[in-house]
């Protein structure tokens, strides 16, 4: 039995320091993966390949997408998936979706596969207390049995020190909006990911599914140091009117 696959990974990583205009957020690195795999097999038939991939990068917007199919001739046996991400990211700003999918139909001689996965993954460290905003929903649907999916979004505590689970699934939806104090002198990563995987080896009938996050993140000073930070500069606007007003009365 021949077995015949599409498989692709892209990945975009490149490091950088940014001083946060609005506190103390460092900015070290950002990593976007996107990968996928179809696999269709038979004794006899050959199979197609198609991976497609688009890239626009433009103005802190991404927008990439992948996907990669394979099939015998006839339709009877296929492997399909597609994994993708649209974002806009600013110093300490991050929105936008994460998007997988995957499904498979076999006539029950030979395998069909497809896996599709996207992420994306920011490395920080802040110098004052800080605290990450997190708002948004993820979901895993399918139909069919031979699916499993996986979206999450997760705090690393890079030291290393525990992971915050802020959101996560295997199956269903759900709402997020948490809170989640940032200290100094740690290294943390904020790590999203959306798999999606679709088989039926040697099963008649045909699954498929989706994985998919919708975030809207922002890393933002402490309410105490906002506060003390507003006060601070409403003393030196008073102080410098007061001068100001001496200068004219002398």
């Amino acid at each position: 039995m021949r077995r015949l696959s599409t498989k692709v990974m892209i990945a975009c990583a490149f490091g950088m320091v940014l001083q946060a205009a609005h506190g103390g957020l460092i900015e070290t690195s950002f990593t976007r993966t996107l990968s996928g795999d179809s696999t269709a097999g038979s004794p006899a038939d050959p199979i197609v390949d198609d991976p497609d991939d688009i890239v626009n990068i433009s103005d802190g917007q991404w927008f990439d997408v992948l996907n990669t199919f394979a099939e015998v001739p006839g339709g009877e046996i296929f492997g399909s998936s597609g994994a993708g991400q649209n974002t806009t990211i600013d110093t300490g700003t991050y929105v936008g979706t994460l998007f997988s999918s995957a499904s498979a139909l076999s006539n029950g001689t030979a395998l069909a596969d497809a896996f599709g996965q996207s992420s994306f993954e920011v490395n920080f460290e802040v110098d004052s207390p800080m605290t990450l905003i997190a708002t948004g929903s993820i979901e895993v649907t399918d139909s069919g049995a031979g699916f499993s999916g996986l979206a999450e979004l997760i705090l690393l505590d890079l030291t290393p020190g525990p992971a915050t689970i802020i959101a996560q699934t295997t199956d269903g939806a759900m709402v997020f909006d948490e809170e989640v104090a940032l200290n100094p002198g740690i290294p943390y990563a904020l790590s999203m990911l959306v798999r999606s995987s679709a088989n039926r080896s040697f099963a008649q009938g045909s699954t498929a599914g989706d994985s998919d996050i919708v975030f809207d993140l922002a890393i933002v000073p402490e309410p105490s140091t906002a506060s003390c930070l507003i006060t601070l500069g409403a003393m030196g606007l008073w102080r410098r009117k007061r001068q100001r007003a001496k200068n004219r009365a002398d």
